[in-house]
């Protein structure tokens, strides 16, 4: 789902009457090698079908493996460019799921803060968990969704209108369930960019399974570090002029060279959270603890992201 207001939200999830049908395939999804996993899968849409689009173009890259630690999660990356004229404000991506796992009415739904995980699971012995985690360094959210009518929002009566998909997509909650488990669902989204005409972003997810909470921590960590990592970003895929970051790992200063004007700067941790705001091509990040940072650079028309290291 993705959406940019209460009154304009793009997906394939039920509605009020039925499943919505605002996306349109550009690209049927297909394989995509040279492989980077086991099976790397490519597609892209838009979302034409919406009486008032947005605009956007999302490119979809999937990545899945076959050997543990990471045989229990699948990489999706989101790619969304505004291929409109004017400027897109509190633009918000996400996944919905609505798992039903064993019995469906004995379902509790939780969400990890510090790994950005929303999951799913059942009350019975040697339950199953499934789990939504946002890998990409941008903000976190999850909406825990009770079905049998005691939150808020139920998309079981009288639909899922955009007004809640919406709701759902911008703000969390964090439970749901209650002390014995109900029929429940979640969104896990990421979200509150504004994009200019022209512009990308990049949101990533891993669509994690497990056989307990502490099984589904542990594939999120590994998703996480394969993420970063192995630097699945599109960013590789794309090109974005000359644009360069270094040096990368750094102990402290990076450089941005571009033939472009720089608009503004900002570094973000893993967690998404801007660390620093700049508009120099020369930043010191030495004040900040060793780890994955995201170095965003926007110009006049483009927004590049790149992992960087820090190691001090």
């Amino acid at each position: 789902m993705v959406g940019d207001d209460p009154t304009r939200v793009a997906d394939v999830v039920r509605g009020v009457s039925g499943i919505d049908q605002d996306f349109s395939s550009q690209q049927n999804v297909r394989f995509n090698p040279p492989y980077k996993s086991a099976l790397d899968l490519y597609g892209v849409i838009d979302d034409s079908p919406l009486t008032s689009p947005m605009d956007i173009s999302i490119e979809q890259y999937s990545y899945a493996y076959s050997n543990a630690p990471d045989d229990k999660y699948v990489i999706i990356v989101y790619d969304i460019e505004n291929t409109g004229i004017g400027t897109l404000s509190n633009l918000y991506a996400g996944i919905f799921a609505d798992w039903d796992i064993e019995n469906a009415g004995a379902n509790k739904a939780g969400y990890d803060v510090a790994r950005k995980m929303g999951y799913v699971h059942s009350l019975g012995n040697d339950t199953l968990y499934a789990a939504i985690k946002v890998l990409s360094g941008t903000a976190g959210l999850n909406y825990s969704l009770d079905l049998d009518g005691s939150g808020v929002i139920n998309p079981n009566a009288g639909g899922f209108t955009t007004s809640e998909k919406y709701t759902s997509l911008s703000t969390n909650r964090s439970a749901a369930g209650g002390a014995f488990g109900a029929d429940v669902a979640h969104v896990v989204s990421s979200g509150g960019f504004n994009l200019n005409a022209g512009e990308h972003i990049q949101v990533a997810f891993a669509i994690i399974a497990g056989d307990s909470l502490t099984d589904i921590q542990l594939s999120a960590d590994s998703a996480q570090v394969r993420y970063d990592g192995d630097a699945l970003s599109i960013e590789d895929n794309k090109e974005y002029g000359s644009i360069n970051i270094y040096p990368n790992p750094t102990n402290g200063i990076i450089t941005i060279q571009s033939d472009k004007a720089i608009k503004q700067v900002f570094i973000r941790n893993v967690l998404g959270e801007i660390v620093i705001k700049s508009t120099s091509k020369n930043i010191n990040i030495s004040n900040y603890s060793n780890g994955i940072y995201f170095v965003e650079v926007l110009t006049e028309k483009d927004r590049f992201s790149k992992k960087i290291v820090l190691l001090k």
